[in-house]
């Protein structure tokens, strides 16, 4: 394998590249694709791979992927939080020199490569798919640009919908500024921007739902209905168009509705909600520096972003001398009255670090991790605090994880009576 650091014996090394792909023994077993005892095919080594590596033949590769170098690849929306959720994809980190993206369900991996043309320029950069069976698919690739026709035309940030089905991959401006919606099963494509001009995509803006897509870019956003082939259309506000967009979108657990932060500038932005028809309402009513999305390599402990279910709901985090979590209702039409769950009156202690904002599914009950810092050593307190709030009051109850243990703090609406002082509803 081209950059493969491990050791592979002469028989592979006759194989077209694209014939095995390199992942731990326990991915595998987990795909349900390798039995207990590892077939003759499977050759296990020791090497630069850390743990155990193996290098699979696979029954049949397609010409296009022999010679391959495989490279670093990652997906949208990926949160410590989100890899904890069985039918999410995840990133693993078991292919030497770069990864793979393992599709919800254990229903394959999606790697990226990179592959010289026999007598051509440059490079071809593309992806492509090993489903259960370990038979491996191509599904898109284009030739490299820049002056050698090398660099990688595409971002390397995908979004997969919530099964696994599709992904959306979305080109460099200089490559044609496109936005592609593969279908996983079939490698047919859809060119979502067939009629736009080219458009110069965010790295961390793309999302795909149950029933639609979603791109951001550098001055707005775009979404488009998956029932249909047409061109994406421009998300509308209603007003005018915000000067500043932060090229991040989150979507509801259940990918039905969006969030995302627009204004000025980047200290005067406001949270915005949106679904697939109507248009972008506003819900946070100061201009502030927000946090953004919250999303992994950039966030280590995100989602700071975030919409219920039902739409009805959007929590988000400011930036500034502390960092501070409102909630609000998303409005009908003017932005709603916005609630500061980390407001000094509702606590007596510090709240040094906010984050892992979600919603429960079908719910509206906004649950956000809580920790607080220590002078002399790692943090003694980890907090979960819930909040939910009603068409008239709210309520709100933190469990505290410290040296003694769980405990458990509750206030009532309206100033109400509260178990021990903590807390200020």
């Amino acid at each position: 394998m081209g950059g493969h650091p491990c050791q592979v014996s002469n028989e592979s090394k006759k194989s077209p590249i694209g014939r095995f792909v390199c992942s731990s023994i326990a991915a595998r077993k987990d795909a349900g694709n390798v039995p207990s005892k590892p077939p003759p095919s499977i050759e296990r080594m020791r090497g630069s791979c850390e743990p155990l590596c193996q290098v699979y033949v696979a029954p049949f590769t397609p010409p296009e992927l022999a010679g391959i170098t495989l490279e670093p690849l990652d997906f949208n929306g990926r949160t410590d939080l989100s890899s904890l959720a069985p039918e999410s994809p995840r990133l693993r980190a078991d292919v030497p020199g770069a990864n793979r993206v393992e599709l919800p369900a254990h229903s394959g991996s999606l790697y990226r490569y990179s592959r010289a043309v026999p007598g051509g320029p440059g490079l071809r950069h593309g992806l492509f798919v090993v489903d259960a069976s370990a038979a491996a698919r191509p599904l898109f690739e284009m030739q490299g640009v820049g002056a050698n026709l090398a660099a990688v035309p595409f971002l390397t940030r995908v979004a997969l919908a919530p099964d696994g089905s599709r992904v959306l991959v979305a080109t460099k401006q200089s490559a044609g500024g496109d936005l592609f919606e593969i279908d996983v099963a079939s490698g047919n494509s859809i060119n979502r921007t067939s009629s736009l001009a080219p458009q110069r995509f965010a790295p961390a803006g793309l999302q795909l739902g149950p029933s639609w897509g979603i791109a951001a870019t550098a001055t707005g956003v775009l979404r488009f209905d998956l029932s249909n082939a047409s061109d994406a259309q421009a998300l509308t506000f209603g007003g005018a168009v915000p000067a500043w967009f932060s090229g991040e979108v989150v979507l509801s657990s259940n990918g039905e509705h969006a969030a995302t932060i627009a204004g000025d500038a980047f200290d005067s932005a406001y949270t915005f909600a949106f679904d697939l028809a109507g248009d972008a309402l506003q819900v946070s009513t100061q201009p502030a520096w927000l946090s953004g999305a919250g999303f992994l390599p950039e966030a280590s402990h995100g989602p700071y972003l975030a919409i219920s279910d039902d739409g009805s709901q959007c929590a988000w985090r400011t930036e500034g001398a502390t960092r501070e979590a409102f909630v609000a209702r998303v409005p009908a039409a003017q932005p709603a009255v916005e609630e500061q769950v980390t407001a000094d009156a509702n606590y007596m202690d510090t709240l040094d670090e906010i984050g892992q904002f979600f919603f429960g599914r079908l719910s509206t009950r906004l649950s956000i991790a809580v920790g607080e810092l220590s002078l002399n050593g790692p943090a003694t307190t980890l907090a979960l605090m819930e909040a939910a709030w009603g068409r008239h009051s709210g309520w709100l109850r933190v469990w505290s994880h410290g040296p003694s243990g769980f405990t458990y703090r509750s206030g009532a609406p309206q100033g109400g009576s509260r178990s021990d002082g903590s807390c200020r509803p």
